[in-house]
């Protein structure tokens, strides 16, 4: 549940991000706000997933099977780690309008694959008898 709770968190906090960076001209410059709420939504993103994938137990019932998280969830966690680490990395040496481009399609892929893994990390309904 903790991983849950920090994923949600940092959800909300990826859309503030985004909508105020929407929202603000490029002609008044960059947007504090914005990148302090992306700052601490990329440190939460980054501990959501690592406290979902260690709390992942091998569930897989008596058939083998394993649950949806395992075989969803937790590739696009990786995924999403590696997409994240590169944006991390690779934005402190932007130097070029392309290389600025690569490294916010990194974020944006990132971002996405976050999301998508931790909804795969909720706990499925289970229909009414």
């Amino acid at each position: 549940m903790v991983g849950l709770a920090l994923a949600t968190a940092a959800t909300a906090l990826w859309a503030f991000f985004v909508v105020a960076l929407a929202a603000t001209d490029p002609a008044d410059g960059a947007n504090i706000g914005a990148g302090l709420g992306g700052l601490l939504a990329f440190v939460l993103s980054v501990a959501a997933l690592i406290v979902l994938l260690v709390s992942l137990r091998s569930q897989g019932d008596a058939s083998g099977r394993r649950p949806r998280e395992a075989r969803i969830g937790a590739p696009l966690a990786m995924v999403s780690l590696v997409l994240l680490g590169a944006f991390w990395v690779r934005s402190a040496s932007v130097s070029s309008v392309t290389s600025g481009t690569a490294v916010l399609v990194a974020l944006g892929a990132g971002i996405v694959t976050f999301v998508a893994s931790a909804v795969c990390f909720m706990p499925q309904r289970r229909p009414r008898a």
